[in-house]
């Protein structure tokens, strides 16, 4: 399932997906798989953590998104 949650925080900020792979240390590739749903099913706790930094979210935040996404 998409991380719908993910592409609005990271539109809402005008990044795009390079810029976030980059941030994060990956392809645009990659990112595009996690942001869509087809790989990292679940967030480890590192990936949370750098996208919590990148948005200056909380981890909670992240994971009542994740909650959604598999629900």
């Amino acid at each position: 399932m998409a991380r719908k949650w993910l592409k609005e925080l990271r539109t809402s900020k005008g990044l795009t997906q390079q810029r976030m792979a980059d941030m994060l240390g990956m392809s645009r590739q990659y990112y595009h798989l996690i942001e869509n749903g087809n790989r990292k099913a679940t967030l480890d706790i590192e990936l949370a953590a750098e996208i919590a930094h990148i948005f200056r979210i909380s981890l909670k935040k992240i994971y009542d998104n994740e909650k959604g996404v598999q629900a």
